[in-house]
């Protein structure tokens, strides 16, 4: 009977120490912006220049603080050729598209302790992991 109770115990001591863990890491509903501002607040400045390098601009907002921006943007081209038979006579139609994907990160830094207050990512495609 007591090794009994003593199994219980240790039962509900994990199950506890579980559901603890699995409150602090969030229901894994967490959105990948909300997880980006996560992997960055509290970091020193010097860790996003050395992630990042030079700001693409830096701003002083009216509490003090400033904001580090990066903007990033790739032009992805695609092309194909299809066979076709035009009106006269015949011959290829070459057809080309591109796109604009960008990524822009926003840091905004204490004054006081040089430290992420938060990090703001948006884009149409951003690597939410870095």
């Amino acid at each position: 009977m007591l090794r009994n109770i003593a199994l219980f115990a240790i039962l509900l001591i994990g199950c506890a120490m579980t559901r603890a863990h699995v409150t602090d890491i969030g229901d894994g509903h967490r959105t990948p912006e909300e997880a980006f501002n996560d992997r960055w607040t509290g970091k020193p400045e010097d860790d996003v220049l050395v992630q990042y390098g030079k700001p693409f601009e830096v701003v002083q907002l009216s509490n003090g603080n400033h904001l580090n921006s990066y903007h990033r943007e790739i032009v992805v081209s695609t092309s194909s050729s299809r066979g076709a038979f035009g009106a006269y006579g015949g011959g290829h139609r070459a057809q080309s598209d591109s796109t604009t994907i960008y990524c822009d990160r926003r840091f905004e830094i204490d004054n006081a302790t040089l430290r992420v207050v938060r990090a703001i990512i948006t884009g149409s495609r951003c690597d939410f992991s870095q």
